[in-house]
């Protein structure tokens, strides 16, 4: 790859995320214990 490394070289812009980065992201949310988590997709 060469992107520069500047923190943003290894992000997915204007892309929906995976199942598995959705559920990585969610994780960090914890506890959520009976809520709901929404992606609107917007950016």
């Amino acid at each position: 790859m060469n992107a520069p490394l500047n923190g943003h070289a290894l992000l997915d812009f204007n892309t929906p995320l995976s199942d598995t980065k959705a559920y990585d992201l969610i994780t960090t949310l914890q506890p959520l214990s009976g809520a709901t988590v929404v992606d609107y997709g917007c950016g």
